[in-house]
Protein backbone atom coordinates (compact mmCIF):
# COMPACT_ATOMS: atom_id res chain seq x y z
CA UNK A 1 0.00 0.00 0.00
CA UNK A 2 1.28 3.28 -1.03
CA UNK A 3 1.71 5.85 2.00
CA UNK A 4 0.89 9.34 1.14
CA UNK A 5 1.73 12.46 2.78
CA UNK A 6 -1.81 13.00 3.85
CA UNK A 7 -1.62 9.52 5.70
CA UNK A 8 1.48 10.67 6.97
CA UNK A 9 0.22 13.72 8.43
CA UNK A 10 -2.93 11.79 10.42
CA UNK A 11 -0.93 9.55 11.55
CA UNK A 12 1.62 12.04 13.14
CA UNK A 13 -1.60 13.84 14.68
CA UNK A 14 -2.82 11.01 15.82
CA UNK A 15 0.29 10.56 17.59
CA UNK A 16 0.68 13.41 18.96
CA UNK A 17 -2.94 13.26 20.37
CA UNK A 18 -1.75 10.37 22.35
CA UNK A 19 1.52 12.46 23.59
CA UNK A 20 -1.02 15.18 25.10
CA UNK A 21 -3.01 12.35 26.53
CA UNK A 22 0.39 11.11 27.82
CA UNK A 23 1.21 14.30 29.30
CA UNK A 24 -1.86 15.42 30.99
CA UNK A 25 -1.99 12.61 32.76
CA UNK A 26 1.33 13.21 33.67
CA UNK A 27 1.14 16.46 34.54
CA UNK A 28 -1.51 15.28 36.88
CA UNK A 29 0.18 12.17 38.39
CA UNK A 30 3.23 14.48 39.00
CA UNK A 31 1.53 17.17 40.18
CA UNK A 32 -0.03 15.04 43.31
CA UNK A 33 2.99 13.18 43.70
CA UNK A 34 4.45 16.96 44.65
CA UNK A 35 2.29 17.66 46.92
CA UNK A 36 2.61 14.11 48.44
CA UNK A 37 5.90 14.79 49.12
CA UNK A 38 5.60 18.03 50.67
CA UNK A 39 3.05 16.67 52.77
CA UNK A 40 5.56 13.51 54.14
CA UNK A 41 8.23 16.38 54.93
CA UNK A 42 5.51 18.05 57.14
CA UNK A 43 4.77 14.44 58.59
CA UNK A 44 8.48 12.85 58.95
CA UNK A 45 9.33 16.35 60.58
CA UNK A 46 6.97 15.96 63.06
CA UNK A 47 7.86 12.80 63.88
CA UNK A 48 11.42 13.98 64.24
CA UNK A 49 9.99 16.43 66.79
CA UNK A 50 8.67 13.80 68.35
CA UNK A 51 11.40 12.06 68.48
CA UNK A 52 13.63 14.87 70.18
CA UNK A 53 11.09 15.54 72.83
CA UNK A 54 10.75 11.62 73.80
CA UNK A 55 13.16 11.81 77.23
CA UNK A 56 10.83 14.43 79.21
CA UNK A 57 7.73 11.83 79.06
CA UNK A 58 10.09 9.08 79.08
CA UNK A 59 11.50 10.59 82.12
CA UNK A 60 7.80 10.79 83.35
CA UNK A 61 7.03 7.62 83.04
CA UNK A 62 10.01 6.51 84.67
CA UNK A 63 8.91 8.73 87.75
CA UNK A 64 5.59 7.19 87.43
CA UNK A 65 6.92 3.43 88.07
CA UNK A 66 9.47 4.36 90.56
CA UNK A 67 8.82 3.30 94.46
CA UNK A 68 7.43 5.66 96.69
CA UNK A 69 3.87 7.21 97.52
CA UNK A 70 4.94 10.99 96.46
CA UNK A 71 7.18 12.66 94.01
CA UNK A 72 9.54 14.78 96.32
CA UNK A 73 12.99 16.28 95.31
CA UNK A 74 14.45 12.95 96.53
CA UNK A 75 12.62 11.08 94.00
CA UNK A 76 13.80 12.94 91.52
CA UNK A 77 17.16 12.67 93.13
CA UNK A 78 17.37 8.56 93.10
CA UNK A 79 15.85 8.43 89.30
CA UNK A 80 18.66 10.77 88.39
CA UNK A 81 21.44 9.23 90.36
CA UNK A 82 19.99 5.67 88.66
CA UNK A 83 20.00 6.68 85.05
CA UNK A 84 22.58 9.26 85.20
CA UNK A 85 25.36 7.21 83.57
CA UNK A 86 22.67 6.00 80.78
CA UNK A 87 21.48 9.68 79.79
CA UNK A 88 24.54 11.03 77.55
CA UNK A 89 24.61 7.80 75.96
CA UNK A 90 20.79 8.27 74.86
CA UNK A 91 21.38 11.94 73.92
CA UNK A 92 24.48 10.78 71.79
CA UNK A 93 21.88 8.09 70.31
CA UNK A 94 19.27 10.98 69.71
CA UNK A 95 21.29 12.97 68.01
CA UNK A 96 22.68 10.52 65.23
CA UNK A 97 19.14 9.32 64.84
CA UNK A 98 18.65 12.46 64.42
CA UNK A 99 21.37 13.69 61.56
CA UNK A 100 19.39 10.24 59.78
CA UNK A 101 15.98 11.28 59.65
CA UNK A 102 17.65 14.74 58.45
CA UNK A 103 19.58 13.10 55.47
CA UNK A 104 16.19 10.95 54.50
CA UNK A 105 13.85 14.26 54.69
CA UNK A 106 16.78 15.79 52.30
CA UNK A 107 16.16 13.50 50.09
CA UNK A 108 12.27 13.52 50.01
CA UNK A 109 12.86 17.83 49.59
CA UNK A 110 14.78 17.10 46.48
CA UNK A 111 12.32 14.40 45.18
CA UNK A 112 9.49 16.98 45.65
CA UNK A 113 12.27 19.43 43.83
CA UNK A 114 12.62 17.10 40.83
CA UNK A 115 8.44 16.49 40.54
CA UNK A 116 8.59 20.28 40.19
CA UNK A 117 10.90 20.60 37.46
CA UNK A 118 8.93 17.82 35.18
CA UNK A 119 5.54 19.47 36.08
CA UNK A 120 7.58 22.87 34.70
CA UNK A 121 8.57 21.03 31.28
CA UNK A 122 5.44 19.70 30.45
CA UNK A 123 3.87 23.54 31.10
CA UNK A 124 6.19 24.50 28.78
CA UNK A 125 5.44 22.34 26.30
CA UNK A 126 1.29 23.44 26.37
CA UNK A 127 2.65 26.79 26.24
CA UNK A 128 5.02 26.37 22.81
CA UNK A 129 2.41 24.95 21.10
CA UNK A 130 -0.37 26.67 22.17
CA UNK A 131 -1.87 29.54 19.97
CA UNK A 132 -1.93 32.61 21.76
CA UNK A 133 0.37 35.39 20.79
CA UNK A 134 2.96 36.03 23.84
CA UNK A 135 0.92 39.32 25.40
CA UNK A 136 -2.39 36.83 26.01
CA UNK A 137 0.67 34.15 27.21
CA UNK A 138 1.65 36.76 30.14
CA UNK A 139 -2.06 37.34 30.77
CA UNK A 140 -2.55 33.47 31.88
CA UNK A 141 1.00 32.22 32.48
CA UNK A 142 1.88 32.42 36.55
CA UNK A 143 3.87 29.55 37.35
CA UNK A 144 7.53 28.74 35.70
CA UNK A 145 7.47 26.75 32.51
CA UNK A 146 11.57 25.95 32.65
CA UNK A 147 12.50 22.77 33.66
CA UNK A 148 15.83 23.30 35.16
CA UNK A 149 14.06 25.08 37.57
CA UNK A 150 13.95 25.48 40.83
CA UNK A 151 17.79 24.44 41.32
CA UNK A 152 18.59 21.94 43.83
CA UNK A 153 22.24 22.98 44.89
CA UNK A 154 20.93 26.64 45.83
CA UNK A 155 19.47 28.10 48.46
CA UNK A 156 15.93 27.29 49.62
CA UNK A 157 13.74 28.13 52.33
CA UNK A 158 14.26 24.46 53.89
CA UNK A 159 17.84 25.45 54.65
CA UNK A 160 16.11 26.94 57.52
CA UNK A 161 15.03 23.03 58.72
CA UNK A 162 18.60 21.95 57.88
CA UNK A 163 19.32 24.83 60.67
CA UNK A 164 17.04 23.20 63.43
CA UNK A 165 18.49 19.65 62.59
CA UNK A 166 21.82 21.33 63.36
CA UNK A 167 20.79 22.94 66.69
CA UNK A 168 18.80 20.32 68.12
CA UNK A 169 21.15 17.31 66.92
CA UNK A 170 24.08 19.30 68.35
CA UNK A 171 22.53 20.20 71.44
CA UNK A 172 21.84 16.49 72.32
CA UNK A 173 25.59 16.05 71.05
CA UNK A 174 27.10 18.25 73.01
CA UNK A 175 25.47 17.02 76.23
CA UNK A 176 26.53 13.46 75.86
CA UNK A 177 30.15 14.83 74.65
CA UNK A 178 30.81 17.12 77.32
CA UNK A 179 29.50 14.57 80.27
CA UNK A 180 32.32 12.42 79.57
CA UNK A 181 35.05 14.46 78.11
CA UNK A 182 34.17 18.13 80.11
CA UNK A 183 35.25 20.49 77.65
CA UNK A 184 34.34 23.62 79.79
CA UNK A 185 34.53 26.26 77.57
CA UNK A 186 35.32 24.63 74.39
CA UNK A 187 32.69 22.65 74.11
CA UNK A 188 30.50 25.67 72.44
CA UNK A 189 32.25 24.21 69.84
CA UNK A 190 30.96 20.76 69.90
CA UNK A 191 27.27 22.90 68.53
CA UNK A 192 29.38 24.54 66.06
CA UNK A 193 30.98 21.26 64.75
CA UNK A 194 27.13 19.64 64.59
CA UNK A 195 25.73 22.24 63.01
CA UNK A 196 28.51 22.56 60.04
CA UNK A 197 28.45 18.69 59.57
CA UNK A 198 24.71 18.90 58.86
CA UNK A 199 24.70 21.77 56.31
CA UNK A 200 28.05 20.30 54.63
CA UNK A 201 26.20 16.67 54.68
CA UNK A 202 23.08 18.50 52.99
CA UNK A 203 25.05 20.67 50.27
CA UNK A 204 26.78 17.41 49.47
CA UNK A 205 23.34 15.63 48.93
CA UNK A 206 21.86 18.57 46.70
CA UNK A 207 25.45 18.29 45.08
CA UNK A 208 24.90 14.71 44.09
CA UNK A 209 21.16 15.22 42.64
CA UNK A 210 22.00 18.21 40.85
CA UNK A 211 24.74 16.32 39.05
CA UNK A 212 22.61 12.80 38.73
CA UNK A 213 19.41 14.71 37.62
Amino acid sequence: MEITDNHLNKNNEKQGGHYVSFLLKEYDNIAQAHFNTKNSLSVFFRYYLLIMALPLPLFAVILGKMPGQTTTIQSYEMILNTFIEYIPIFSIILAIVGFCVMLYISGIHFDALLYARQVNGIRWYFDKISPLNNEEKLKVKVLPTDNTKPKINTRHSFDYVIYVFGIIDGAYLWYGIEYYLNLNRWSILILLIAGVIHYCAYRFMAYRFEKKW
